[in-house]
């Protein structure tokens, strides 16, 4: 009973640290496009309130075409950061319009969040349970594991923001090996071990979230087997890296030589990587990052070469065979374990896909409260297909149409969601930048132009706010020049010192209010 209690201290003595160290984005107003909860979703309710639930005829409404004004002057631009269909196909937006309207809560983002946390903690819920009685414990928890940390592609895990999906499924997989630890007499270790590495990697930042994940799908499945003889400490390994880093490699060559590879190296690359905290630990270490860098440069250009444009599917292809092949060779699963795993590989990336293609989405995490809704009703229904699995899978038709389905959903899962809208809205959308800084210019500094590679810092936004908003990417600097003529000045900002570095080269950076700025002309 004493160690029930001590115990039960240092889970409530944890959670309230975790909560305390993220808590500027329990507290933050819904500002961002990585929430689960999404002021964008306000921004939208607001409109239909006013204007009606079919705005503009069902016609998408960009931010910076729009006409919609909003406090900060910007446009939609202001509230949600990126270039959006903000009217139809309505997508995610209309639950929380509706519960919001039915419950009497008002468009407003307490209750938002509220409506969007409560989702969260359902649907894992009795995702866990439905799991839990149909294949055991361990495989619940690697079920809602899967779904909670691995619903979208690595990248966003590891790399943007997620306020509080970083929170909520670190407290919920605590509460539950927490209670396990407790309760149950078997197995312990297991649990314990999870129960500590969790908390110690959600001290690390994003990139911590995105370990955790990868390791707690690793020691759940081969927890009950697990010995430390040389097979299984290099298969850890193997799963370990490959479910971590795979869809970035992947995505990295799904656009190599499609668009210009300093953009390619500088969005992909150096913002997976800075976006966590691995910069604390490599900051006077610049050596080392070059290095690692320049293997990305040539592992990118010998499979350009060798593979040509079919190196994504190749490599998708033989990385997925590994991670399920290697398993079943050893019978590392019991019997009951094979379902989850199938699962989790093949399911999430295929829902993933199908909200993605068919517009259910707002952007990057706005989406996930229904995927889990989606995935559950599937799950229900999971008798049938893993009878017809059983059934067909020595099949060789069945064997081509799997190969052929994985190639079609999850390599275009592993991409779509990131960086192909991202690059086509960006970098090839030209036409409209004449437009966005047109409607941005109206409380700007006439002679001075500050561009920027990321714009979600309060600071970045307060100088903004006073100048033309620009895009760091090569020589559309004189395109700007040439719009508007009467700018003298040409100023690069960023929130991060590396960015800085690679973009300002030789010039001298000044850090101003936790920003580095540098003159470009």
């Amino acid at each position: 009973m004493f160690r029930n209690y001590f115990l039960a201290i240092i889970w409530i003595i944890l959670s309230v640290s975790i909560f305390f160290l993220h808590g500027q984005i329990i507290s933050r107003p819904l500002i961002g496009h990585h929430d689960l909860a999404n002021g964008l979703v306000l921004t939208v309710a607001s409109i239909w309130d006013k204007e009606g639930f079919f705005t503009y005829n069902l016609a998408p409404v960009y931010s910076y075409t729009s006409d919609i004004p909003l406090k900060e002057g910007f446009g939609i631009r202001g509230r949600d950061g990126r270039m959006y269909y903000v009217s139809f196909p309505p997508g995610v937006y209309v639950i929380f319009y509706v519960l919001a309207k039915l419950f009497f809560l008002g468009i407003k983002d307490t209750s938002l969040r509220i409506l969007s946390l409560a989702f969260f903690i359902i649907d894992c819920f009795l995702l866990y349970r439905y799991l839990s009685s149909r294949y055991g414990v361990f495989s619940a928890l690697v079920g809602i594991g899967a779904f909670s940390f691995f619903p979208t592609s690595a990248y966003f895990l590891g790399s943007h923001f997620m306020y509080e999906s970083v929170i909520l499924p670190f407290w919920f997989f605590s509460f539950l090996c927490f209670r396990k630890l407790i309760f149950s007499p078997y197995n312990q270790k297991y649990y314990l071990c999870f129960f500590i590495l969790i908390f110690i990697l959600s001290f690390c930042g994003f990139f911590g979230l995105f370990l955790t994940a990868a390791i707690f799908i690793m020691v759940f499945f081969f927890g009950r087997r697990f010995s430390w003889n040389i097979k299984y400490r290099i298969l850890f390994l193997f799963n370990l890296t490959i479910c971590g880093f795979a869809p970035f490699i992947i995505t990295y060559f799904l656009y190599l030589g499609k668009i210009d590879q300093d953009v390619l190296n500088n969005q992909l690359f150096h913002r997976f990587l800075y976006r966590t905290n691995m910069d604390l630990f490599y900051k006077n270490s610049p050596s080392f990052l070059d290095t690692f860098y320049k293997f990305y440069e040539k592992l990118s250009f010998h499979a350009k070469i060798s593979f040509g444009d079919y190196f994504p599917a190749i490599f998708f292809l033989a990385f997925l065979i590994l991670v399920l092949a290697i398993p079943f060779k050893i019978k590392l699963f019991r019997k009951n374990e094979i379902m989850p795993y199938l699962f989790f590989f093949l399911v999430a990336p295929f829902l993933h896909y199908i909200i993605l293609s068919n517009h259910l989405y707002e952007h990057d995490f706005a989406y996930l409260f229904i995927l889990f809704f989606v995935t559950f009703l599937f799950v229900w229904s999971f008798k049938t297909l893993e009878e017809i699995i059983r059934k067909y899978w020595k099949k060789a038709w069945f064997s081509l149409l799997t190969a052929a389905l994985i190639y079609i959903f999850i390599i275009p899962a592993t991409s779509t969601g990131g960086y192909r809208r991202y690059f086509d809205e960006w970098i090839y959308d030209t036409p409209d930048y004449p437009i966005m800084l047109t409607n941005m210019r109206k409380n700007s500094n006439e002679h001075d132009l500050i561009i920027t590679n990321y714009d979600s810092n309060a600071m970045m936004w307060y100088y903004l706010q006073r100048n033309v908003l620009g895009k760091m990417f090569g020589d559309e600097v004189i395109n700007y020049k040439n719009t508007y003529p009467n700018i003298k000045n040409i100023y690069y900002m960023t929130d991060t010192k590396i960015n800085a570095q690679i973009s300002c080269g030789e010039r001298e950076i000044v850090n101003k209010d936790l920003l580095y700025i540098c003159k470009l002309n």
